[in-house]
């Protein structure tokens, strides 16, 4: 896997460009979830109160449909970026929208803030602040991933296929907050990659690392903080530059435990009681632990409409990241499962530490759950199910399963020519970013 995959950046680059281009001039304004929120809320990060009002927008929530008539009595380009922009007062806004500095809301809105300040210093309208943020921010977050996907030694194939999948392009080229977290956790995933791929990890990289670790604390999801305990797995697996100290400090209980039987079974019914205990606790407001439990399995197991709930979450995380109106085709969602697993039974066994594959397969899965619980209280918040989730969500944390996948003792491994792999990925790839921008388009012209 050397001639096609060394310059594999060079072909994402100019597929992302490609793509963000078209999603960013083409699509429909609020084509990202809450929408009309993350325009109002980057206006106001730069110090600009739109009143959206004059537009049709009656309140900052969610959707697109109030710009189907501009499509279809041809008035779009007049009423969207001829029309100026009128600036408000906070007070007359219909909800609070100030954040706070140490939340993913604020730090995940700066790029698409800045790209929105400069649109309105070009021309004061809501398309053109809208389209200039949207270039912006997928100017920015592409050249990122380029660096990432060059860089990272190993899973450049599936980097490459998740960050280019249609949800991740679509977020890209739009003011949502969700792009920050990928690249940081992909970032940071890169580096720890590396590190287990040479089995020590440099000076730089540890400080790289520990940077992109906090800023993933204060601007990714909560889901991505349990991810981020791979970091000391990993670092205590392979040789770094603390290794002298981690020595002199461990060695000795974990010999103990591992020469004594006892102590082993002490610490698994230790660790059993622990688990049990904080899931009582965690689950006493839902109302306890075997209420949440069955409202977990009838959510996995059942599919209750076409509400926020499991199957939407698999149809959004790689190819709908706004189901509603994207409406991509089952087979589309196969595709791009298969096409994950494919990637990651492709690529080369690098992990030497079967802990560390463990814990990021347990990590990924503790990491879903965690999402969940937090939505417990969606709604109502006593349905028979938990809905609200968005697959955009677990997006960036399917890189993760490279780590889990790749050990040298997983035997499972897809053997075959790359350029079929890297074929069958580009051309899916094009293909259902090419639906993903036609079926938009004509779910909103054709009213649904």
């Amino acid at each position: 896997m050397k001639n096609l995959t060394k310059n594999i950046h060079k072909i994402y680059f100019g597929i992302a460009i490609l793509f963000g281009l078209i999603f960013s001039i083409g699509m429909p304004f609020f084509n990202e979830p809450d929408g009309p929120y993350h325009f109002v809320v980057s206006s106001n990060m730069v110090g600009l109160t739109p009143d959206i009002s004059k537009y049709g927008e009656f309140t900052v929530g969610s959707g697109m449909a109030n710009q189907a008539d501009s499509y279809n009595n041809g008035t779009r380009f007049e009423k969207y970026y001829l029309t100026k922009i009128q600036l408000t007062s906070k007070s007359k806004l219909p909800r609070d929208f100030s954040l706070s500095p140490l939340s993913y809301d604020f730090w995940g809105h700066l790029i698409p803030a800045v790209g929105v300040w400069m649109g309105y210093h070009i021309y004061p309208s809501m398309g053109v602040m809208i389209t200039v943020g949207r270039l912006f921010s997928m100017l920015f977050y592409t050249i990122i991933t380029f660096f990432i996907i060059k860089n990272v030694k190993r899973n450049k194939l599936l980097f490459t296929a998740v960050l280019l999948s249609p949800t991740v392009l679509n977020q890209n080229s739009s003011l949502s907050y969700d792009s920050l977290g990928y690249i940081l956790f992909a970032g940071l995933l890169s580096i720890l990659i590396n590190a287990l791929d040479e089995n020590k990890i440099r000076v730089k990289g540890l400080i790289l690392a520990i940077i992109l670790s906090i800023l993933s604390i204060v601007g990714t999801k909560q889901n991505i903080w349990v991810l981020l305990i791979i970091f000391p797995i990993v670092l205590f697996s392979i040789k770094n530059p603390l290794s002298k100290y981690q020595i002199k400090s461990i060695t000795k209980p974990i010999n103990l435990i591992k020469q004594n039987k006892k102590v082993q079974i002490g610490l698994l019914l230790l660790s059993l009681a622990i688990i049990i205990k904080i899931s009582i606790s965690l689950t006493s407001k839902f109302g306890g632990i075997i209420h949440v439990a069955r409202r977990f399995f009838m959510t996995f197991i059942h599919q209750y409409g076409d509400n926020l709930t499991t199957a939407s979450i698999w149809r959004s995380w790689l190819t709908s990241p706004y189901a509603f109106y994207n409406r991509m085709p089952t087979w589309s969602v196969v595709a791009w499962n298969v096409l994950i697993i494919l990637l990651l039974l492709y690529e080369v066994k690098y992990v030497r530490s079967k802990f560390v594959s463990v814990s990021a397969a347990v990590l990924f899965a503790l990491g879903i759950i965690a999402t969940y619980y937090g939505f417990l209280n969606y709604g109502t918040g006593t349905s028979s199910f938990i809905q609200g989730l968005q697959g955009r969500y677990f997006t960036a944390t399917l890189l993760i399963l490279g780590l889990a996948v790749s050990n040298k003792s997983f035997r499972l491994k897809v053997v075959g020519s790359e350029k079929y792999i890297v074929g069958f990925s580009f051309s899916l790839i094009v293909i259902t970013n090419i639906m993903l921008i036609f079926n938009t388009l004509i779910t909103l012209i054709l009213g649904g």
